[in-house]
């Protein structure tokens, strides 16, 4: 009877033993796939977010290689677009076209912006880095390089369009300095958009971006930069 008793303790155990086992690798299997999915749920958040673009959709951008040694006036159907750069005024409804020979006849600030508008469309990053005020690069770092850039307009803004939104003179009371300011607003879109001037629209999209501009240097400078 002892030998039998012993022979059943020891099966019991053995049972014991086998189901802890099933148990432990029941649990550490779960473990694992609720492990697995929540990688993978991290990962996927934070692939969503590298992509996202800055307007805040969800939508992700996809960019066309870049070339830079291209010669974008090669590009027939970018050549057929509105390229051209027209004005508007905040306060008028009339947009005009601007030809390359009245550029400075509209004033500094609009010769200053179809300034910056091509050194974009050149790909001249010296000349576009230089277009901004030791004030901006306080919170922003100089662009390092772009592509020339394939930037047009719709019809509706006859192309590349600037507003000068407003203009005002102003008095620096520590300096003494008079110095003028200016609200502009360019838009444009980018034809086969490659990212390396602007990664946070596609292509052919719109989004505008706002402009403080001042002389308080001396000589016109962008202070501040706003992407709607």
């Amino acid at each position: 009877m002892e030998t039998m008793d012993n022979s059943s303790s020891e099966i019991l155990s053995s049972s014991k033993l086998k189901r802890r086992i099933i148990v432990i690798a029941v649990v550490s299997l779960i473990l694992i796939i609720v492990l697995y999915f929540a990688v993978s749920g991290l990962s996927s958040l934070l692939d969503d977010q590298h992509e996202k673009p800055e307007s805040g959709s969800s939508d992700r951008i996809y960019f066309y290689p870049a070339d830079y040694e291209e010669d974008i006036t090669t590009d027939l159907e970018y050549m057929g677009l509105i390229r051209d750069i027209s004005l508007k005024y905040s306060n008028s409804d009339l947009t005009i076209s601007l030809s390359p020979d009245d550029y400075d006849a509209h004033g500094e600030i609009v010769f200053f912006m179809t300034e910056l508008i091509n050194s974009i469309i050149d790909g001249d990053v010296k000349k576009y880095n230089e277009s901004f005020s030791p004030e901006y690069f306080k919170d922003s770092l100089p662009k390092k390089s772009f592509t020339p850039q394939k930037l047009y307009g719709g019809s509706d803004t006859l192309g590349i369009r600037i507003t000068i939104v407003s203009e005002e003179e102003l008095h620096d009371p520590q300096t003494g300095i008079v110095y003028n300011k200016y609200q502009t607003k360019l838009e444009y879109m980018i034809f086969k958009n490659n990212g390396t001037f602007r990664d946070d629209v596609g292509s052919d999209g719109m989004r505008p971006v706002h402009y403080t501009v001042s002389n308080k240097s001396g000589k016109l400078l962008i202070d501040k930069v706003v992407h709607e």
